[in-house]
């Protein structure tokens, strides 16, 4: 933020905040989600499902994210303080809101998305999940980790959230 305060100044000659740049930020990133959940994306019927590890209040939270693996669209994220099956459960929710149901879901080895699957999409077995036992074996979920690393840069530099709430606008962001 203080990169681009430095930036407008030097270039147009506009002195300006960088709690300025941040409410613009916030405010036209409100905008964008607005936008993005108006829209009905064709996202394709296989799922990466994965969560990591974020400071909020110098507390672990954690960041859930679905992503598809045909477009990269982020389907839905979250942001929880723990990781058991209600909280799999509601980022299956989330992501069922934009697609009804997946035809596959590929999540690592966390216990919760069995069961959090399982009642989200039914018994059925239309929707086959694949859990990985290890980051190398086909198929894997490198494309969910990849954006983990995106959230990652910006989760380093600021040294943690101050809250859920500010965390989940930072990756409600990423829409």
């Amino acid at each position: 933020l203080r990169k681009i305060q430095d930036h407008i100044e030097q270039f147009y000659g506009i002195k300006i905040t960088h709690v300025t740049i941040y409410h613009w930020v916030k405010r036209f990133t409100k905008l964008m989600n607005a936008y993005v959940e108006s829209l009905n994306p064709q996202v394709s019927g296989l799922w990466h499902v994965d969560e990591q590890a974020i400071k909020s209040k110098g507390q672990e939270a954690w960041c859930w994210n679905v992503i598809d693996s045909e477009t990269r669209f982020l389907i839905a994220n979250n942001i929880t303080k723990g990781r058991s099956i209600p909280e799999a459960r509601d980022i299956m929710k989330k992501a069922k809101e934009v697609r009804y149901k997946p035809n596959v879901v590929i999540t690592d080895g966390l216990l919760s998305y069995e069961k959090a699957i399982r009642r989200e999409f039914g018994r059925d077995k239309t929707t086959e999940h694949i859990r990985l036992e290890s980051i190398r074996k086909k198929p894997n979920n490198n494309k969910v980790e990849r954006f983990h690393g995106t959230f990652r840069e910006r989760d380093k530099v600021i040294r943690g959230f101050k809250s859920i709430k500010t965390s989940q606008e930072w990756a409600d962001g990423f829409k």
